[in-house]
């Protein structure tokens, strides 16, 4: 995979499990959003290049717009 060792910390079995207040949160976010302009903001594209669904990535995306 082309995943961070920081991604694969967080993302087991496709699901995504990261709390707004670790660290790595921001890494986390930063490798979201770069795939995400890389591919056309497609959703589906960066959730199969990640190794989760679409659902996961739009939660973890939802959780960021809820804390701005």
């Amino acid at each position: 995979k082309s995943t961070s060792e920081t991604w694969q910390r967080y993302c087991r079995n496709g699901r995504i499990d990261i709390a707004e207040t670790n660290n790595d949160w921001p890494a986390i976010l930063a490798e979201v959003i770069g795939l995400m302009c890389l591919c056309d903001w497609n959703i589906s594209s960066v959730a199969t290049k990640l190794g989760t669904s679409s659902s996961q990535l739009v939660k973890l995306l939802k959780k960021l717009m809820e804390r701005s």
